[in-house]
């Protein structure tokens, strides 16, 4: 329990008795007329012994701020005053990427936190104090982003806003996240449009023949598209009729690829290739030389193939197979659910699905980190799923008929 007195004998926090105060208790000193301090005693999470002084103008604010303080040392949660006073901007850079780092996030990953940073919540938050940041500031702040981009977006601009607030509630640099109860907005699955086996053969015939092997290879084996743009010849083992994804490109230096580590753990697979895909992949090795470090697919200097590169080529072939379709920027397409490059994927999934394959081995073949994630996706594609749907409801209310 806290004590008052009218004065410090020493310059050890002591109560009225003498005593040294021990971790999480204090004491309030009156100096001159009207104006109260209160001592606290703590340990910090390094271990380091700390005394605190605050300054009130009554003696009743005093003891009530004493009573939360020792309130919070018993509970794990309190904060030191002026902990907090670091901004959102010094905080991000020194405590929240370098530990982030440490995870050994992949390039893309890394690109995708540093452009949401740069264009999302350093503006809005950077200059800020940790300590001035309110929940309303944080509602507001979604609330501004769902007015001109996709839930899907702000639901990621969320996840990163919020983890560095949680971040620095667990440094006690701040007592509570202005983010613990701002929800993420909530996105509204479509089902997949996909397209037809014969739209995605027009596909690749309408591509430079450069490029034709790289979209039948990501319709027949589900590859992302850095996982293709970063596929060597050593890993693809004609006999065996499989190819090893362990690699993706991230990067170019000088000329030269830069293969990084993939999204998860169980994005490392092998992946079995059909005969369509063997083919096409050797037609493609007797046309073109093996680009650095043995990449299959390169560009048109034989180099490592990039988005850029690509794009172009895509958009212009999808829109000479559907003429009303114009050469839009994939971004464009994806907002109306039209065929994208990442759309080759969802039709090879479909084409599992479709053979009778489980939910375990369409995750496996993906590379998806989990079961959930899979049937998130691809649920509604099992056969069968609607049709029980409706049987179960007509069942139901014919036993009340």
């Amino acid at each position: 329990m806290a004590s008052i007195t009218k004065t410090e004998r020493t310059r050890i926090v002591k109560d009225k008795n003498g005593r040294k105060l021990l971790d999480g208790e204090g004491r309030i000193r009156r100096v001159g007329t009207g104006t109260y301090y209160h001592l606290l005693t703590y340990r910090e999470e390094k271990g380091s012994r700390k005394e605190v002084k605050r300054r009130f103008k009554s003696k009743a604010e005093a003891e009530q701020a004493l009573k939360n303080s020792i309130r919070d040392q018993a509970t794990n949660t309190y904060v030191s005053p002026g902990h907090g006073k670091v901004t959102v901007r010094e905080f991000v850079y020194s405590t929240w990427l370098p530990a982030r780092a440490l995870k050994r996030p992949s390039k893309g990953t890394t690109d995708l936190v540093d452009r949401h940073l740069r264009n999302h919540i350093l503006p809005a938050f950077g200059e800020t104090r940790l300590d001035q940041v309110r929940p309303l500031d944080c509602s507001d702040f979604i609330a501004r982003l769902l007015d001109t981009h996709e839930a899907s977006t702000v639901k990621l601009i969320h996840v990163y806003a919020k983890s560095i607030f949680t971040a620095a509630e667990k440094k006690r640099l701040i007592r509570e996240s202005p983010f613990a109860e701002i929800t993420a907005p909530v996105i509204h699955k479509k089902k997949l449009r996909l397209p037809s086996t014969t739209k995605i053969v027009a596909l690749a015939d309408a591509m430079p023949a450069r490029y034709r092997a790289l979209i039948i290879c990501a319709a027949t084996t589900g590859l992302r598209q850095g996982e293709l743009f970063g596929l060597t010849w050593d890993r693809i083992f004609q006999e065996d009729k499989e190819l090893e994804v362990d690699k993706q490109l991230v990067g170019i230096v000088n000329g030269m690829p830069v293969f990084g580590p993939l999204k998860t753990a169980a994005s490392y697979r092998t992946i079995p290739l059909p005969q369509v895909a063997l083919a096409a992949l050797a037609d493609h090795g007797s046309s073109w030389p093996a680009g650095p470090e043995g990449l299959v697919f390169t560009n048109v200097h034989n180099g490592p193939l990039t988005r850029q590169n690509l794009e172009p080529l895509f958009n212009a072939a999808l829109a000479a197979i559907e003429p009303d379709t114009p050469a839009s920027t994939s971004a464009d397409r994806k907002k109306t659910k039209s065929t994208t490059f990442h759309t080759l994927r969802h039709y090879y999934a479909s084409l599992l699905i479709q053979s009778g394959e489980s939910v375990k081995a369409v995750q496996e073949l993906l590379g998806h980190a989990s079961a959930v994630e899979t049937l998130d996706t691809y649920g509604h594609l099992w056969p069968g799923a609607d049709e029980r749907v409706r049987s179960a409801v007509d069942k139901e209310f014919d036993n009340l008929q």
